[in-house]
């Protein structure tokens, strides 16, 4: 038997359950005692009887089963008291097949500090309790705060209120049949009676408590209780994977959490060279095993000696026949930095295929890519609006009006209160100046429970590729924030492409996801390496169209201090692009980099002749650049415009 159980509470009691009688075999129960505010908890065992050795109560310091231990009790004795660090603690009570006992009966109090209310808070469980969050202090002004009780599976809600204090008339709750403010009102109470019991028409209530930016009280305590179920609470406990079809020689493991990492070095070497599969599964604590995770992947030579990339090729769509040979690569590692003609290519989506060849005449695998070609804008557009919205409710979505900019930066803080904790989606979309509306641009996220304590880091760790054995520990952090800056040694790596894993634990001795970034290690250059050369272009154009600099001795560093000529530009934005290149022939990565080109006006003019006499006439040439309108002055007192 499982069963899952939540107390909000400030404080109260709990119990196994059975009340007179003996309690079940094989059970697995738990509660959560989370009150809002809390700091600490305190739990005292009134009773206590259960099978000495066989069935226990474990008290952990924290919601989780991966957290501290405060307690590990069975028999017949009176634990001691135990105390949180936190605003969170959980109890487990694990039964075996046989031999029960009376149970046993424990009180929990806390101690807690205002945590006040913002947002909208749903409601899911089948019953129980919230305020307006002040605690033992009173609320504060300014309230606009929202419960959404909406139990799962509820044809009826019951709401009680269990203490209600307000300024009069002016702060108030609202209490409507639905799951809005559009639905029917109830009630709306203020002062400090008590309001009746109210019992929704439908599965669902919907409570606003509103406080103006004077006079506050001591606020207000409700429950409620309906004939919906509570959400399931599951938490992994172990897993299995396999090669292949070969199940008979599983591997099993243990693991705990609802949403566990999975990081293991699974060790391979009994598999032959070739195309392999690999099948793994997790159970619950429930005893229940999720669905099978394949995935295909091939096991190959390894290299015993270093290899070079002779020649490469690439593609678009299909048409393999009319492939571009890159010939004479000739390096351990290439970078293929290059600006490829689509113009041949018809608006639409395409696919990109290329594929490396080593000097042992041996073809790597094809690398693809999709990308869409579009017809070429004649001028230039603008963003005039987005659009954002969470998970699949596109009903609610947020508009970003006014943008009216070539390129915008979305920098805002996001109101997340009305989601539940788990993984979600962000999704949003820009439209231009000819109402056409960019592709979506998802992201997921989860939402963690908000901490009613400050954390630190304490340690971190790091590690290359798949060798978590040979990680780096990084001890003795202890700080909010941390910025990791290191020369990291990379000697014992081979030159090619490698991932670079780091994580951190924080003070409750969780882990964060580790964060991965792969890098190239290039060859060591045994002799100091200098720039010779230099070049640049402008916008999108090719590289043919670059222009050159020769350093008249190449050095190192350099520091790039010239004039550009820009006079054949027009007046607008540009892009200017540069690369470098040592005396070993290799080139940097691009680097660029915006500007404007804006107008340069001069003056200037050619008299001729200079020496005239009485009557003749003079011709003036116009040198000016720049200008849109000219002022001519003879020194008689007038102007004259052209």
């Amino acid at each position: 038997m499982f069963r899952a159980y939540r107390g909000v509470r400030e404080s109260g009691e709990i119990t196994d359950g059975s009340v007179a009688d003996l309690y079940g075999n094989n059970s697995n129960c738990s509660w959560l005692i989370s009150p809002p505010g809390a700091t600490s908890i305190t739990l005292e065992f009134s009773e206590f009887f259960t099978e000495y050795g066989h069935d226990s109560v474990i008290v952990y310091n924290g919601g989780l089963i991966a957290d501290p231990v405060l307690l590990s009790w069975s028999g017949n004795s009176l634990p001691p008291e135990v105390s949180s660090t936190g605003g969170e603690m959980l109890i487990v009570f694990n039964t075996d097949g046989d031999n029960n006992d009376y149970g046993w009966t424990a009180n929990y109090s806390s101690i807690t500090e205002p945590v006040g209310c913002s947002g909208t808070v749903t409601l899911n469980a089948s019953s129980g309790y919230f305020s307006d969050g002040s605690g033992t202090n009173d609320y504060t002004n300014n309230n606009n705060c929202i419960w959404l009780i909406a139990p799962t599976s509820a044809s009826s809600v019951t709401l009680n209120f269990t203490s209600f204090i307000t300024e009069a008339t002016y702060d108030f709750v609202k209490v409507y049949d639905g799951s809005n403010a559009a639905s029917p009102l109830i009630g709306t109470y203020s002062g400090g009676t008590i309001p009746p019991s109210i019992t929704s028409s439908g599965g669902t209530l919907y409570v606003v408590f509103i406080s103006d930016g004077s006079i506050t009280a001591s606020g207000w305590t409700a429950n409620y209780t309906s004939d919906g179920i509570d959400p399931i609470t599951t938490s992994m406990s172990s897993y299995e994977y396999w090669f292949d079809s070969n199940y008979i020689e599983k591997v099993t493991g243990t693991i705990s959490g609802p949403t566990p990492a999975f990081s293991e070095i699974i060790d391979v070497n009994s598999l032959t060279n070739g195309l392999h599969s690999f099948h793994i599964r997790f159970k619950d604590n429930n005893d229940l095993w999720g669905s099978i995770l394949s995935q295909f992947f091939v096991k190959s030579e390894p290299r015993v000696d270093a290899n070079t990339i002779n020649d490469a090729e690439y593609w678009f769509d299909n048409d393999y026949d009319s492939k571009i040979e890159l010939t004479d690569i000739s390096q351990e590692v290439f970078d293929f930095n290059d600006i490829i003609d689509v113009s041949g290519l018809v608006n639409g989506l395409h696919s990109f295929h290329i594929r490396f060849r080593d000097e042992n005449n041996l073809w790597c695998g094809v690398l693809t890519q999709y990308f869409v070609t579009l017809e070429q804008s004649v001028s230039d557009n603008t963003i005039i609006d987005g659009e954002y919205w969470f998970d699949n409710n596109y009903a609610e979505n947020i508009d970003l009006l006014g943008i009216n900019a070539e390129t915008f930066s979305l920098n805002n803080n996001i109101d997340v209160n009305s989601l539940t904790n788990g993984l979600h989606s962000f999704h949003i979309r820009f439209k231009d100046a000819n109402n056409l509306w960019s592709s979506v641009v998802t992201q997921f996220f989860i939402k963690t429970q908000s901490g009613v304590a400050e954390n630190v880091i304490n340690s971190g760790e790091y590690w290359f590729d798949n060798n978590y054995a040979g990680n780096i520990e990084l001890v003795g952090i202890n700080a909010e924030t941390f910025n990791f800056t290191d020369n990291i040694d990379v000697n014992s790596l081979t030159n090619g492409l490698h991932s670079f894993h780091i994580r951190f634990k924080d003070a409750n001795n969780l882990w964060s996801s580790a964060l991965t970034q792969f890098f190239v290690k290039v060859p060591q250059i045994t002799t100091p390496n200098l720039i010779s050369t230099y070049e640049y272009w402008f916008d999108s154009d090719p590289y043919a169209s670059a222009i050159s600099v020769t350093l008249p001795i190449p050095i190192n560093p350099y520091h790039l201090n010239d004039v550009v000529d820009v006079s054949a530009l027009t007046e607008a934005s540009h892009i200017i692009h540069f690369r470098f290149q040592d005396i070993n022939g290799l080139w940097s990565s691009v680097v660029t980099d915006t500007f404007s080109r804006e107008p340069l006006i001069l003056a200037g003019f050619t008299v001729s002749p200079i020496s005239i006499c009485a009557g003749a006439s003079v011709t003036f040439d116009n040198l000016s650049q720049g200008a849109t309108s000219y002022l001519w002055d003879f020194g008689d007192g007038n102007e004259h415009c052209i």
